[in-house]
């Protein structure tokens, strides 16, 4: 690992607040610093990025996708990076497969990964984030409507095809999702 996502100079506490508001508990709320929307390479680096820079920082990542990983979800599972895997992905984990004996990342242009070793990667990414308990994720789920209360943006997302709502109270509202279609989504 490049970067250590650090808890311990934390003065306050860094978990993700949750509060049950339903009857069946369809329905709950959950506080953070930033709501996330978007789990491709874009709100993966953030996320990595945020961490490291904020020991206190909590973070809600939503997205439509079953699994992280943006286009690459829905890509061909024969397509490759255009560029060296080692000038991809985020800060924290290296995704280059030659290294040195300093376990540095070597640039070779033929070390291109795969969409299921992007896939694989994009997993590992968030399991590290959730490992340091400041990040909770929200897969198959739709970014809602907004409304203001106090210092807090409310945002609602639905999840499980809609049978369950959360009220999402966040500091910043960060937007990175696309409605990209590559080749195997067109009819």
């Amino acid at each position: 690992m490049r970067y250590r996502y650090d808890t311990s100079a934390a003065t306050v506490d860094t978990t993700i607040q949750t509060n049950y508001v339903g009857n069946d508990g369809d329905e709950f709320e959950v506080q953070c610093d930033y709501l996330v929307v978007g789990a491709g390479l874009a709100g993966l680096s953030f996320i990595d990025t945020l961490l490291t820079e904020n020991q206190a920082a909590t973070v809600i990542l939503v997205d439509r996708n079953s699994r992280p990983g943006g286009h690459w979800v829905h890509a061909y599972p024969f397509i490759k990076l255009h560029q060296p895997s080692s000038m991809y992905g985020v800060n924290s984990l290296k995704l280059g497969k030659r290294r040195d004996k300093k376990d540095n990342e070597i640039m070779d242009p033929d070390d291109r990964a795969n969409c299921d070793e992007l896939l694989d990667y994009f997993n590992s990414v968030v399991n590290q984030f959730k490992e340091c308990k400041r990040v909770t994720c929200y897969f198959n789920a739709e970014f809602g409507h907004h409304q203001t209360k106090a210092m807090y943006n409310v945002y609602s997302i639905s999840t499980n095809r809609g049978e369950t709502s959360i009220n999402v109270r966040c500091k910043k509202l960060v937007l990175v999702h696309t409605n990209v279609i590559v080749p195997s989504m067109r009819e």
